[in-house]
């Protein structure tokens, strides 16, 4: 008796799906057809090109800031900074610093007005800490910490990080972090 109730129960659930569609939503007519997608926004579209953004931002206050000169192309402003204070071996053979020992940072101005930081620092194993503590106290995202080479001496790594905000403010962070880098920071530091 019990059996037969079953076997009902299964047979109208079994109709059910058949005219209803199944249990995951796909109904007599097949399963739903995704939304075309969105027409991407043009630079028309969003006001202004990423080059007449990155004009309304005074990179010469952010040179000035990190105390280098950086470079704009295409609406992104690159600095890099060389590590040539580090002599770095792998295997007992010299590695060149224009072979990518290098920190580099990258500014955009978004289409909401922020401007946006990117970048990689080149860092010895025990700046690592430092540079990263220095960044956190900015508000300056921590994206991966990773290595940058195998057996190499010193150690070195590659810490990429993430910001929005003004460019200057986020220029200072850098220079803060960079204090904790190479001959900086073996520097003397005046008393508090």
């Amino acid at each position: 008796m019990i059996e037969t109730r079953f076997a009902a129960l299964a047979l109208i659930v079994s109709v059910g799906v058949l005219l209803a569609g199944d249990v995951r939503g796909v109904g007599p007519g097949g399963p739903p057809q995704p939304a075309p997608p969105a027409p991407a926004a043009t630079a028309a579209e969003l006001g202004n090109s990423l080059e007449d953004r990155a004009a309304t931002v005074d990179w010469k206050e952010v040179d000035r800031t990190l105390g280098v000169t950086g470079e704009l192309k295409k609406g992104v402003y690159h600095v890099t900074l060389p590590r040539d204070d580090l002599n770095v071996n792998v295997e007992g053979m010299p590695v060149p610093t224009e072979a990518g020992l290098a920190s580099v940072f990258h500014f955009w101005v978004c289409p909401c007005g922020k401007t946006v930081m990117t970048g990689e620092f080149c860092l010895a194993d025990y700046e690592t800490d430092d540079v990263i503590d220095a960044l956190r106290g900015a508000t300056v995202r921590v994206t991966s910490v990773s290595n940058l080479l195998l057996g190499e001496q010193p150690r070195l790594i590659g810490l990429r990080f993430y910001a929005e905000g003004d460019a200057v403010g986020m220029a200072r962070a850098l220079k803060e972090a960079l204090k904790n880098v190479g001959d900086a920071r073996t520097a003397k530091q005046p008393l508090k």
